[in-house]
């Protein structure tokens, strides 16, 4: 992912150029508790290693998160399971066989 950063000292681009690692974007959406997913726990597992994201709208002044979590993961392009605890108490669980994209769970 690139990053953009705008402070008082001005707007910086931090390209990434890329490599060959493996990544995953998560997305959420919802009807029936909160339409972003905004308060959601994102975690996923493989192998023998579990990652966590929590879905926040930004922090501080002037700031924004993207909604969609985004997960590093390696070389390993295998099985990933999902699990998303969103603010109601609703619990959801997949399994995803395909990497580097963006995922849409409702």
């Amino acid at each position: 992912m690139d990053l953009v950063v705008g402070s008082a000292d001005g707007v910086r681009l931090l390209r990434n150029d890329g490599n060959a690692n493996h990544w995953l974007g998560i997305k959420l959406s919802s009807t029936a508790c909160n339409v972003f997913g905004i308060g959601s726990r994102i975690s996923i597992s493989y192998r023998n290693h579990i990652q966590l994201r929590e879905v926040s709208a930004g922090r501080g002044t002037g700031s924004q998160d993207s909604l969609v979590a985004h997960f590093g993961l390696g070389n390993y392009k295998g099985e990933v399971s999902v699990s998303v605890h969103d603010l109601c108490g609703a619990k959801t669980q997949t399994t995803l066989s395909e990497v580097n994209r963006i995922v849409h769970i409702d």
